[in-house]
């Protein structure tokens, strides 16, 4: 899923390149459609797996090469799992919602006043 194109645009850009030879021709900008191509064109190149963890890395090793972002998240429906990559960090992080009690009441905290590091460019 991505932002732009649209979800529409999205079937048509596939219906169309689906009927090219994508060993051979992928459009070459980086626009958000271009992207969107590459993309399609990655996800189906992945081995098929039943294994979570190697899915997880396959789709963001595609999700890294075709978006210039901070940040991808991608969740895991059938395990209930959300996972999350930040281009400042070299660890994903995790969240497994089964071991979340959303019943349990939830306390309020003030946010922290202590100034997150973080790196910089040097001038």
């Amino acid at each position: 899923m991505t932002s732009s194109p649209i979800y529409s645009d999205q079937f048509k850009l596939y219906a169309y390149w689906s009927t090219r030879n994508r060993n051979q021709e992928l459009p070459g900008s980086i626009q958000s459609p271009d992207r969107f191509v590459h993309g399609s064109y990655y996800n189906q190149q992945l081995p098929a797996t039943s294994d979570t963890r190697q899915a997880l890395a396959g789709v963001m090793s595609v999700m890294r090469n075709v978006s210039p972002t901070w940040w991808r998240s991608l969740t895991d429906q059938k395990n209930k799992v959300y996972s999350f990559d930040s281009a400042l960090s070299p660890q994903m992080v995790w969240l497994n919602l089964n071991q979340i009690d959303f019943r349990a009441p939830v306390a309020a905290s003030a946010p922290s006043r202590s100034k997150a590091t973080m790196p910089c460019r040097a001038t």
